[in-house]
């Protein structure tokens, strides 16, 4: 019970105080390039996340060995957005509530602000919960940070999409949108120091 009590503990104080860790525009506070004294620990934590995605990958849903996967990346290094991404898109497709999705993705925004995917996957719980104008703001700001080409013209029309519903008087969305743009897993390709989406 003690070490669940001081890890609990240990995570809430990494995530307070990670976010709030000076940093470059275009870096966030978990990029190995500037903690490099933590780059075996974060390639440690890297193996466990393409562990997750893996499993993820092969539908095991119903297992909580993705989940653990993720919790074990995120223990050895919790500053890196991609491990809480990856744990929200895992949460998403288990938890029919989505509530920790949601605070996954909330936790990787934290992280980096400055990644489209994070909003994107943000909006799409909101949505998916029937919360419009939560998931509204959420995805202008996902347009706001230059996402793939190929990817704006899904993302205006789910825009477009959530304006409609609430000019109609809609007060939740019909759950999905039409050109849904689904979050992707993260992945670290092998003999790499870097992640990239799996696409």
């Amino acid at each position: 019970m003690k070490n669940i009590f001081a890890l609990t503990l240990l995570l809430l104080i990494l995530n307070v105080v990670s976010p709030a860790l000076a940093y470059k525009p275009g870096e966030y506070p978990g990029d190995p390039k500037i903690q490099p004294w933590n780059v075996k620990r974060w390639e440690k934590a890297c193996k466990y996340m393409n562990e997750g995605n893996k499993l993820l990958a092969q539908g095991k849903t119903t297992n909580p060995l993705p989940s653990r996967a993720y919790l074990n990346a995120m223990l050895l290094y919790p500053w890196d957005f991609r491990f809480h991404a990856n744990m929200g898109l895992y949460w998403s497709k288990t938890d029919p509530k989505k509530e920790a999705a949601v605070r996954e993705y909330q936790k990787a925004i934290c992280l980096c602000p400055s990644e489209w995917s994070n909003w994107n996957a943000l909006a799409n719980e909101y949505y998916r919960r029937g919360e419009l104008n939560e998931a509204k703001p959420l995805l202008v700001q996902a347009l706001s940070l230059n996402p793939p080409k190929e990817l704006i013209a899904s993302l205006k029309a789910n825009l477009a999409q959530i304006d409609a519903e609430l000019m109609r008087g809609m007060t939740a969305g019909s759950g999905m949108f039409k050109q849904q743009v689904e979050p992707e897993l993260w992945a670290q390709p092998e003999n790499t120091r870097s992640i990239s989406m799996v696409r």
